[in-house]
Parts: C-alpha cells; sequence; structure tokens
C-alpha cells in the first residue's frame, strides 16, 4: 500500500512539474507581448496595475524588448523613475486610531517617510492612509545597483523600525502604545517602473484623487451618517449627501483629503565668519511636508515631484529655522 502510495505522489509531481512548465511560458507570453500602445488605451488603474506587474528586475527585458519602445520618441531608460510603494501590514493597528482623522498616526507616518527620504535619496514621497510613497529617479543609481529583493526588503524593514519608534514617541497615547505591545508595526513593499516622467504625476494623482480623497470622504462618512444611508453610494454621491446636511467635507484637514507630500529643499544660509569678519554663504538641506491637490496634468508638478527644491534667495543667520 505504501509502495502504491509513493508512486502516486511521484505521479502527482511529475504531472504538477509538467503543467507548470506549460502553463507558465504561456503567461509570460501574453503578459509580455502586450504592445506598448496598448498601454495607453488602458483606464488609469489598469495601466498602473500593468506597471506594477513586471516590478523591478525584470522590467527592461519583460517591458522594453516586448513592447516594441522607440527610444527616439521618449526618454532613455536612464531617465525612468521608479516608485516603491510601502503599506503598513496591520490593518487592525490602524483601525484603532482616532476617527475618521487622527493626527498622530499621520505625523508619524509622515516622520518615518522623512527619514526614508533621507536616508535613501528619494526625490519625493507622498503619505496618506497607511501608504507611503517613494519615488526615485533616476533608475540605475539606486541602492544595491537597483537589486530588487535587496532593496526592497532594507526599505520595508527600516520603514517599520522607524515607524514603530515614531508612534511610540508620541506623549500621552496609551491607546497606540497598548497596541504595540501585542504586535510590531511591519510594511508591505512592491517597486516598479514607470516608463515616461509624466507618468509620476498620473501615479500621483492615482493614489491622491482616487484613492486617499475617496477613503477619507468614506471615513468622514461614517461618522456622520448611519449604514442605511451611504450604502452603496459613491464618492460623488457622498459629497452630494454632505451638502444637503450641510456636512463641510472640505474643511477637514488637507492632510486628510488629499495627503502628504515630502521633499529635501536645497538652501543657502549667510553669515559672516568670526575669524575674518567676512560674509559667506553655506548651502544646507531641510525636509519639507506640504498638501496641496493635483488637480490637472502640468511640467511643474512633474518638476515639483521628480526634482529637489531650491531656494534661490539666500536666508541669513537670524531667519533661520
Amino acid at each position: 500500500m505504501e509502495e502504491y502510495s509513493a508512486r502516486a505522489k511521484d505521479l502527482f509531481v511529475g504531472i504538477t512539474q509538467i503543467v507548470n512548465k506549460i502553463v507558465e511560458p504561456i503567461a509570460d507570453y501574453f503578459l509580455s507581448h502586450r504592445l506598448y500602445d496598448d498601454v495607453h488605451t488602458m483606464s488609469l488603474d489598469d495601466r498602473m496595475i500593468y506597471y506594477q506587474s513586471f516590478g523591478l528586475c525584470n522590467f527592461h527585458d519583460a517591458y522594453v524588448e516586448h513592447n516594441e519602445y522607440d527610444f527616439d520618441d521618449y526618454e532613455s531608460i536612464d531617465d525612468w523613475p521608479i516608485v516603491i510603494r510601502l503599506t503598513v501590514a496591520q490593518k487592525s493597528i490602524f483601525d484603532n486610531m482616532l476617527k475618521p482623522f487622527d493626527d498622530r498616526w499621520q505625523g508619524a507616518l509622515e516622520d518615518t517617510a522623512a527619514q526614508l527620504v533621507e536616508t535613501y535619496g528619494a526625490r519625493s514621497s507622498f503619505v496618506h492612509g497607511r501608504e507611503i510613497s517613494l519615488i526615485f529617479k533616476p533608475f540605475w543609481k539606486l541602492l544595491y545597483n537597483g537589486n530588487e529583493c535587496r532593496l526592497l526588503s532594507r526599505i520595508a524593514s527600516h520603514a517599520s523600525v522607524c515607524f514603530t519608534e515614531n508612534l511610540l514617541d508620541i506623549p500621552y497615547a496609551c491607546d497606540i502604545h497598548k497596541t504595540l505591545q501585542n504586535q510590531n508595526c511591519c510594511f508591505r513593499v512592491m517597486g516598479f517602473v514607470l516608463p515616461h516622467t509624466y507618468e509620476v504625476f498620473n501615479y500621483i494623482f492615482w493614489r491622491q484623487k482616487i484613492t486617499c480623497e475617496g477613503n477619507s470622504v468614506t471615513a468622514f462618512a461614517k461618522q456622520n451618517f448611519t449604514f442605511d444611508e451611504r450604502k452603496d453610494k459613491t464618492k460623488k454621491e457622498l459629497m452630494e449627501l454632505f451638502q444637503q446636511k450641510d456636512i463641510l467635507w472640505e474643511e477637514t484637514p488637507k492632510k486628510f483629503r488629499w495627503g502628504s507630500f515630502i521633499k529635501m529643499e536645497k538652501y543657502t544660509v549667510e553669515g559672516m565668519n568670526p575669524t575674518n569678519q567676512q560674509n559667506v554663504k553655506s548651502h544646507r538641506k531641510r525636509l519639507l511636508s506640504e498638501s496641496f491637490c493635483m488637480e490637472k496634468y502640468s511640467p511643474v508638478f512633474v518638476n515639483y515631484l521628480l526634482n529637489e527644491i531650491t531656494l534661490t534667495e539666500p536666508l541669513s543667520t537670524s531667519k533661520e529655522e
């Protein structure tokens, strides 16, 4: 009996291996042989999910070689930005925060994003809800030469440690500290390439206007309406319900509605050298956090996301923050 069981097991393993050898190449073919022109006919959701499916390591081979990419019409691959998105894995921690908006949570997440921007040299970071999106450029100058596994695992572990410490540093937050006694904050992470600089704006628009704004409307509706009142209603219908009830969603914090951008700013400080009494200039950097809505595409927004901010007017030492 045991002999027959062993044979059956070997037969099952053999059949599985044969099926995998047949199915995997077929799946890879249909995934990788979609023409680049077809990408532009996709909806924004489908297009971003399509980019995410390639990851980092296989993007050049799978996307460029099989999608007839025209380098004469578009930028060099060295100019392509990448996005690394981190999401807090334990939703139960987020559920225990104040509703509809907890500034302590947002502040800890922003501090974590700022630490990641400073450590890994990201050009920008977008923070909302449970997400941190890091934008890097150019693609081939990443840590570990863009090695996907090492890069993503390091950033995710670093973010987990920083976020947990930032939450524990919140004074008088007994509810948060009690939650963290039972579980740690871990991040899910993914990285992918955007094959054009304008897609950076589309990605942020996707996360901000569709995900972030939609989640904020839903969370605000939960605090003001019963389940039956908001059941099966779209974001537009909930906004109309706010107007009927004279509830002003527009007066909620900007961070709650549109998330936050974390940027590195270069600036110059003017001062006097105490040794020779001569005026000198010092170049420094600092992190900024701001919230605003990206309504329409503009090259200004793309430049904002992909480049460091530089103040042209020097600051005096008396005005330095």
